[in-house]
């Protein structure tokens, strides 16, 4: 559960890492151009990271979803 729900905010930051790395291809400056590749890299890699903590939780059963469904369920 914890898995699918990383994927909204990975989603949002890999759309905005996309836009700023387009954005800063078309600019003259190469400083500018230097700056919106770094910064579409954090970008990518704050994404990458959602994900892989939406899976740790999912793997390691710390899921606080889970244990909230699972103690309205009953079980």
């Amino acid at each position: 559960m914890c898995l699918l729900c990383s994927f909204i905010p990975a989603s949002i930051f890999t759309t905005i890492g996309y836009f700023v790395l387009v954005t800063a291809g078309t600019q003259n400056s190469p400083g500018l151009n230097l700056f919106g590749l770094i910064l579409a890299i954090v970008l990518f890699i704050v994404a990458l990271g959602f994900i892989i903590c939406g899976l740790y939780m999912t793997v390691s059963g710390k899921c606080p979803m889970k244990k909230f469904m699972e103690s309205k369920m009953g079980n």
